[in-house]
């Protein structure tokens, strides 16, 4: 483990950051497989329960607890495990080159399920583009298999393409989806934590499910158009080199030195031009507008 002072100064840092107004956690130090049991048990019945786990990389200390918790714990999020004729989104996580086989990409699929004589495309390219794709075969737990539903991972041999042009952040889909790229988006935030003020033209590291990027601040809700730690707000941002496939409701993380933020997806601006917003609760219906003079899309 690391020294004491070390770990005392982290796990203060932690907690105090979990109760701040922005997050409104209560956070549990689990020790033992009692805890573990009185965590998931309380998970159950709070959702704002965040048990922490102390573990060792070195020494192995701790990893025991947090698979039972693993084991035991409640489901946060159902996967749409939707029939082969809807919606199928199988996120790209690596790409590898086999000798004999050619480009393969690993992955998770989120909702719906994939099959090998499906009519897929794969894409985002750098200009927003998706296309067309066959895939050669699928491996799931290093077992040849003809179909991947929702909520496995696995590897996908694609034809016809080269690993090049493949990249992680990409997504497989139906071809009657019809998946459409952004270079914008909205999103409702919480700052967790930064030492000044965020305005226009911030520029943090965005993650979003497997995709990650830098990205711009274009617009900010709110008079004053800055946001300090423990705020929350609805900010547009921009992608700064290529445009990304994303959902509504993904979550994101956005990082920059020290300055952290989290937040929720409820507004996409598509590359040919239409925006879209989420539809349920009041996230959307507040979304800022991108003033036409604040922005210039470096996408060619």
């Amino acid at each position: 483990m690391c020294p004491p002072n070390i770990l005392k100064q982290t796990l203060a840092d932690i907690g105090k950051l979990l109760k701040s107004p922005a997050v409104s956690k209560i956070p549990v130090i689990v020790r033992s497989n009692a805890d573990v049991l009185l965590a998931a048990q309380s998970m159950a019945n709070d959702a704002r329960i965040a048990p922490i786990f102390l573990i060792s990389s070195v020494t192995g200390e701790g990893v025991d607890p947090l698979r039972l918790f693993l084991n035991i714990a409640p489901p946060q999020k159902t996967m749409e495990k939707e029939s082969s004729a809807s919606a199928a989104a199988f996120h790209v996580d690596d790409t590898f080159y086999v000798a004999g086989v050619g480009a393969v990409v690993g992955g998770t699929m989120l909702r719906g399920s994939l099959a090998l004589r499906d009519s897929l495309v794969i894409g985002p390219d750098s200009r927003g583009n998706f296309v067309p794709v066959q895939i050669r075969s699928i491996h799931n737990k290093r077992i040849v298999v003809s179909r991947v539903a929702a909520g496995q991972s696995a590897t996908l041999a694609l034809k016809k393409l080269k690993r090049n042009q493949i990249r992680k952040g990409m997504v497989i889909a139906k071809l009657s989806m019809q998946p459409k790229a952004c270079m914008r988006f909205v999103a409702e935030v919480v700052i967790l934590h930064h030492p000044t003020t965020i305005g226009l033209n911030y520029q943090p590291i965005v993650h979003c499910l497997t995709v990650r990027q830098a990205c711009k601040v274009v617009a900010v809700d709110g008079e004053s158009g800055l946001l300090r730690s423990g705020d929350r707000a609805h900010v547009t941002f921009q992608f700064m080199y290529r445009p990304e496939y994303l959902v509504f409701g993904a979550r994101i993380i956005f990082r920059e030195g020290r300055t952290k933020g989290i937040g929720k997806i409820c507004g996409l601006h598509f590359t040919d031009g239409t925006f879209s917003e989420a539809q349920t609760g009041s996230a959307a219906s507040s979304a800022p507008r991108i003033p036409r003079a604040s922005v210039t899309d470096t996408h060619d």
